[in-house]
């Protein structure tokens, strides 16, 4: 790009990367929908929370 000045497009690069890292705030937890994505869920997908061992969230996506 630098030796002909050109821009070149690649494949999934206009998604944005987004870290697995979520924190918990005073009006809960936020999940951006690119993380979700990253995980193949899809927007509309409900889901089953529970919570399996001390520390960790389980999010299992209900079946229609």
């Amino acid at each position: 790009m630098m030796l002909d000045e050109k821009f070149y497009k690649i494949e999934g690069m206009d998604a944005r990367v987004s870290s697995g890292s979520v924190k918990f705030a005073k009006n809960g937890l936020r999940l951006s929908p690119t993380l979700l994505a990253n995980y193949g869920f899809s927007q509309g997908d409900e889901f089953k929370v529970s919570c399996l061992d001390a520390g960790k969230i389980v999010l299992e996506r209900k079946s229609n």
